[in-house]
């Protein structure tokens, strides 16, 4: 659970230095609901709130594989709410898509080496409200050596865990 927060602190923190890392503040956990947490990280930036969850079951890629994680961001200072972003600790196949289903929508991402977001203005946006409505989500995606991997998440307590980081980041 530990390098989930510290992946994620350099992933909001990249610009930083090894030493602004290591000085930086530790994520509070907000809500914990079913298979969803909530969190609040200051930052250089003032604030960052994010949900983040693991999946329930993983196909493909064998052990090697790791665990994916899904973020939900907000940063108020930035004007970024609904950051939906997908990070493996494997990397993903250069050019492969990357593809969440939810209810039989699908939602494309862009990836570059160990996470994956998607690009068009309101995107995030249409994903998190079919979140809201469903139960799970499945993502596909491909490893840079090819395996083919398939990720299932429970959107059991996500509600809850994105409302708890909407309203703590000043989203709601």
């Amino acid at each position: 659970m530990r390098f989930q927060h510290f992946a994620f602190m350099l992933f909001v923190i990249s610009a930083s230095t090894i030493t602004d890392v290591a000085r930086a503040a530790s994520p509070r956990l907000l809500l914990q609901n079913g298979d969803w947490k909530a969190y609040t990280l200051p930052n250089e930036e003032g604030k960052i709130c994010y949900v983040v969850a693991k999946p329930l079951r993983t196909e493909g890629g064998g052990k090697a594989r790791g665990v994916t994680h899904l973020f939900i961001n907000f940063r108020p200072r930035l004007a970024v709410k609904d950051e939906v972003i997908i990070e493996a600790s494997y990397p993903f196949k250069k050019n492969a898509p990357v593809v969440a289903t939810v209810s039989n929508n699908k939602f494309s991402f862009v990836s570059d080496n160990i996470r994956a977001w998607q690009v068009g203005a309101g995107t995030d946006r249409a994903l998190v409200r079919a979140m809201l409505r469903s139960k799970t989500i499945v993502v596909q995606s491909n490893s840079a050596q090819g395996a083919q991997i398939t990720a299932t998440y429970s959107l059991r307590g996500f509600a809850e865990a994105y409302a708890a980081a909407a309203k703590d980041c000043g989203s709601l």
